[in-house]
């Protein structure tokens, strides 16, 4: 990432802060080839020193995208207590640098869920991997979205931290039984767990919805 995608980078992760409380913990990771925790996950107070980092990230070379989004989850793992958790990834490239394959990161995101640590992705341009960063959303019980600039992302920014400050429900399961010879699939792409399927967190006045397909023998 360099030149104007670095610039809308910047932009979209000083968005984000300025949109955070001062009591919430934040951290900050850059990948390219390397990756690195330019700051740990501590309260983020005035801001300044995190948008001061953020200022400070220059272009690199291939993308670790696993990578860095295993240092986030990391980050997060070191935070005390149970409020929420998630990874924010942002990424205008392809993963070229150590895990690259898609089944294998989102099984690992899945994972990440379970524990409380939940991702969304956000594709910046027209280069980013769109089949693994879905994946990754969907695996993680996060969302996914895309823009061309850091514009296009501000309102699912905004919809997005949103919604993290009126949670309600967390880890929703669901499971169907029925009788013996009836098969029944998901419809819609909800990760499975325990031998059921985990729905999208809940705020407020939201919903959350499943489609299941039944085959009754006849």
């Amino acid at each position: 990432m360099a030149g104007r995608p670095l610039a809308e980078a910047r932009r979209c992760a000083e968005y984000v802060i300025g949109m955070l409380r001062p009591t919430d913990a934040v951290s900050l990771v850059q990948f390219d080839n390397r990756v690195q925790r330019l700051w740990p996950a501590v309260p983020l107070g005035d801001g300044a020193p995190l948008r001061a980092a953020i200022a400070g990230i220059l272009a690199g070379g291939n993308t670790d995208l696993h990578g860095g989004w295993r240092e986030g989850a990391d980050t997060l793992g070191d935070v005390a207590g149970t409020g929420l958790k998630r990874v924010i990834l942002l990424s205008d490239g392809q993963a070229n640098v150590g895990l690259t394959d898609p089944a294998d990161i989102a099984t690992q995101c899945a994972e990440w869920a379970a524990r409380g640590i939940t991702t969304s992705t956000y594709g910046l341009g027209k280069s980013f991997n769109e089949e693994l960063m879905v994946a990754m959303a969907r695996s993680g019980g996060g969302n996914h979205y895309y823009g061309d600039t850091a514009d296009d992302l501000m309102e699912p920014f905004q919809q997005e931290l949103e919604l993290l400050g009126n949670l309600c429900l967390r880890d929703i399961r669901l499971k169907a039984s029925v009788p013996d010879g009836v098969e029944v699939t998901m419809v819609n792409d909800l990760p499975t767990v325990d031998g059921g399927w985990r729905l999208p967190d809940l705020a407020w006045g939201a919903e959350a919805w499943a489609v299941l397909r039944l085959k009754v023998p006849v």
